[in-house]
């Protein structure tokens, strides 16, 4: 018997299966929006311009003594399928200690990426990291962040800092808005899992700094 865990978010079949080395084009698209999966993640595009530079998920030993399922294990040991509609890619891994399965869904409006995590029963599940989404810094300068609940209704909104300062930037909520002068950057949860946006514009996550 497996544990399960899912998340799934939102950013406003049959497959044909990608071999190994043909991981890197893994791509599914409509409209606007284009999303290809790489080894660090979803790389969101609009209009051809990157809004996310990827995306993980970990689940730990108690202790961060190693991880039971990363999503750095599922790319260098699982496989890849888009859709034949093109639209959909999904990355699915069987992997030592459990299982692995994260998918991306492009509609005109934005792109729903689903992440699930079986643990084998029996392991001891520790703490649990998730970066749904890796906003970079170009595009948040002099912008702000806008958090809501499950109504709809505000609950913080902040200014984001000229200068990065590793951790959480507002509360967390159902949804949050990345507020900037030239464009809005919405993002929601459609699982019980709650969202908050993370400074992570500092040097320990190098090509990956951003929100």
């Amino acid at each position: 018997m497996l544990a399960r865990m899912a998340v799934s978010c939102l950013l406003l079949m049959l497959a044909t299966a990608v071999s190994a080395q043909d991981k890197e084009k893994a791509r599914a698209g409509f409209g606007d929006y284009a999303v290809t999966l790489t080894e660090v993640g979803a790389l969101i595009a609009y209009k051809g311009e990157a809004i996310c530079i990827g995306s993980y998920l970990a689940v730990f030993n108690p202790g961060y003594k190693g991880t039971l399922v990363s999503s750095r294990e599922g790319w260098k040991d699982g496989q890849v399928a888009v859709s034949a509609d093109g639209r959909t890619v999904t990355l699915e891994a069987k992997l030592p200690k459990g299982r692995f399965t994260y998918s991306a869904t492009v509609t005109n409006t934005g792109v729903r990426t689903t992440t699930r995590v079986f643990v084998a029963e029996g392991a001891e599940v520790g703490p649990v990291e998730c970066a749904a989404f890796q906003i970079p810094t170009s595009l948040v300068q002099g912008g702000s962040v806008e958090v809501v609940n499950a109504a709809g209704m505000p609950i913080d909104s902040q200014p984001i800092p000229a200068v990065g300062k590793r951790g959480p930037m507002a509360r967390h909520g159902e949804a949050l808005t990345i507020k900037t002068p030239t464009r809005n950057i919405v993002i929601a949860s459609l699982s019980p899992a709650a969202l908050y946006p993370f400074d992570a514009r500092v040097d320990q996550y190098a090509k990956q700094q951003g929100i």
